[in-house]
């Protein structure tokens, strides 16, 4: 398997209404703590990139790498993710589609996620994962670790779907009488 990619995460501006504010997303930019996103990758982005810039790392880098690509050597991961830190340089690690993480890469990355606490002094370094699914369901199905869970889903944010903003702005459009524009 080739080395999974690191990627600068570079989101051109949207206006504001794009992505209203989530729940508890102030929090999420004061807080150290792992955050689970769930919701469209189009979503997810542009609020990692918010909370990043809201939060005190801003200015330093938001990187991103995708779940499914991780080296699954134990060894290898182990080099990848310290890469991946050092590339973060004290900002924002991005783990995207966190559940199609491969099972063995999964118990290898509970301990990178507990290592990275406890070096948290040193590195800095905010980790954040995103999911386009309910990992709880993946856990109760047995298809996700139950302990991996635990430790990503210390703050958790849930985004609306695209279908459900346009439904809630149609059910507004009807109750103040407002038509949308052709």
């Amino acid at each position: 398997m080739s080395q999974a990619a690191i990627h600068h995460i570079r989101i051109a501006p949207r206006p504001a209404a794009a992505l209203p504010r989530v729940a508890d997303e102030d929090i999420a930019a004061d807080s150290s703590a792992n955050l689970l996103l769930t919701g469209e990758h189009a979503q997810i982005h542009t609020l990692v990139r918010r909370i990043h810039d809201a939060g005190v790392r801003a200015g330093k880098p938001c990187v991103q790498v995708w779940a499914r690509d991780l080296p699954r050597a134990p060894q290898t991961l182990v080099r990848y993710c310290s890469r991946l830190v050092k590339t973060a340089d004290g900002g924002t690690m991005l783990v995207s589609g966190v559940d199609e993480m491969p099972a063995a890469v999964q118990h290898r990355f509970i301990d990178l996620v507990d290592d990275l606490h406890e070096r948290l002094a040193l590195v800095a370094a905010r980790v954040i994962t995103s999911t386009t699914v309910s990992l709880y369901d993946l856990v109760i199905a047995g298809r996700f670790s139950a302990p991996l869970f635990y430790r990503l889903n210390t703050i958790h944010l849930m985004l609306p779907t695209n279908c459900a903003r346009v439904a809630e702005h149609r059910q507004t459009d009807r109750m103040t009488g407002c038509r949308p524009s052709p």
